[in-house]
């Protein structure tokens, strides 16, 4: 996911080629379409967009420092991937039950301090919305 600048407003969005996918929850202008009930998306030139940076969502827990990648249909638990092992270990977990959120720009390998943006509990579930995607917790096994 990037974080990037388009027509002087803040957005995040995939990079697809030469193009990003803008991942927004209004409607701000017509090139922007409903995707999954959630969000609205709009295909632009890599080249319209300012200021690109990397942007990951991560939590922790009992220190395991894990990436977000998906949300329950529910919107109350997350999927989560733990970073830095020999093998991936996904699991989900509920939204309560971690103690904190952030995002890291940049450095995604050695994230430091003041690569870090932290989220409150409130508004991790929007977060999730834009970088993650739904999933149906009883399909998915761990």
């Amino acid at each position: 996911m990037y974080s990037l600048i388009y027509n002087g407003k803040l957005y995040y969005g995939l990079l697809r080629g030469d193009m990003v996918e803008l991942r927004s929850f209004t409607k701000d202008d017509d090139g922007f379409k409903l995707d999954n009930d959630f969000r609205y998306i709009k295909y632009i030139n890599k080249n319209e967009c300012l200021n690109m940076k990397k942007v990951w969502f991560f939590t922790e827990c009992s220190g395991e420092r894990l990436m977000i990648e998906g949300i329950d249909y529910r919107m109350q638990d997350l999927f989560t991937v733990s970073i830095g092992g020999w093998t991936d270990n996904y699991k989900w977990y509920n939204i309560e039950a971690l103690p904190k959120y952030y995002l890291v720009f940049e450095d995604y390998f050695n994230p430091k301090e003041e690569n870090k943006i932290y989220l409150t509990k409130d508004n991790v579930v929007n977060y999730a919305k834009i970088f993650c995607r739904k999933m149906d917790k009883d399909m998915v096994v761990c």
